[in-house]
């Protein structure tokens, strides 16, 4: 009994070593250069801000394909600016290209912590209903539905750096490769990430604003036929059913992009998704309508 005691002692006393060298010689991941992020973002990070309103999502909030200034959060700023010079509030530009919800549930949290954000402004669900799933993807879903003793370890640094060589291993013998035609993240998967970061952005005191996609041209993905450009809009169209139905639950701010901007011909890139920077001014226009009411009442509380 008593050489048992020894060996399981020693056993904690050497897992706790480990654990010990891992956080001194291992830096933490993920980190917000990880993520392909506006440089003008991760420059904006070390500065002080009165009141921050945070954009977290994919390629429209990025500004595919378009200059800094000219992606929608750029362009509230200057429209802010310009209709309140005496308030100063700083629109962050969170989004990076390609992100579904299951990236954006590693990155919100580095964000809110680098930001401290009284606004968060959730846009994702463009990639998360695309039907084309990748290993990846369906790796990063079954880390973000993982059991919650799994959740737990992950606090170890030692335990996270064991299961990322894990999902590498596994990655070298998928069972699958190339990409299905299911959409990127499953529905009710895309759902609870968006729950949970809305609510892991009150945990700061944040007000969380969700926001559909924005609108699909008539023609969009020419590289499709008929029948395949209509799945993916009706993959479209039950993704923003599910962001407004999690707006409901969480009792959370929802500004109806897809429903409500009316976009027409030369907003949109040659791919029919992405905006062109008159797209993005159209986009800018509809969100400060209704985002100046809300950011008034905040700084009039504060």
């Amino acid at each position: 009994m008593k050489r048992v005691c020894i060996w399981a002692g020693a056993t904690i006393v050497g897992l706790l070593a480990m654990e010990g060298a891992a956080r001194l010689l291992s830096r933490p991941w993920p980190t917000l250069a990880d993520f392909a992020l506006r440089r003008e973002t991760l420059a904006a990070a070390q500065a002080a801000a009165p009141l921050r309103v945070l954009f977290v999502g994919d390629s429209i909030v990025y500004g595919h394909d378009v200059a800094p200034d000219q992606a929608y959060p750029a362009l509230l700023g200057s429209m802010w600016k310009a209709a309140h010079p005496d308030i100063p509030v700083e629109f962050v530009n969170g989004g990076a290209n390609g992100l579904t919800t299951m990236h954006g549930v590693q990155l919100l949290p580095l964000l809110v912590r680098a930001f401290r954000p009284q606004v968060v402004a959730i846009a994702f669900g463009l990639n998360d209903a695309n039907l084309a799933r990748s290993y990846a993807d369906a790796r990063l879903e079954d880390a973000f539905t993982a059991p919650k003793w799994v959740r737990v370890l992950r606090h170890s640094r030692l335990f996270v750096g064991a299961e990322r060589r894990w999902r590498r291993w596994q990655a070298q013998y998928a069972a699958w490769e190339g990409k299905r035609w299911e959409p990127r993240v499953s529905e009710s998967v895309f759902a609870q990430a968006l729950g949970w970061m809305c609510r892991r952005s009150r945990k700061v005191g944040a007000q969380v604003v969700f926001l559909t996609t924005t609108p699909l041209a008539p023609d969009f993905r020419p590289d499709v036929g008929d029948a395949s450009r209509l799945e993916l809009r009706q993959s479209c169209d039950a993704y923003n059913a599910r962001v407004r139905a999690v707006a409901r639950e969480e009792r959370a701010h929802l500004l109806d992009v897809y429903g409500e901007l009316r976009l027409e011909a030369g907003d949109w890139l040659d791919d029919g998704v992405h905006l062109s920077a008159r797209g993005y001014r159209k986009l800018a226009s509809y969100l400060y309508v209704r985002l100046e009411p809300l950011l008034l009442g905040l700084v009039g509380r504060g």
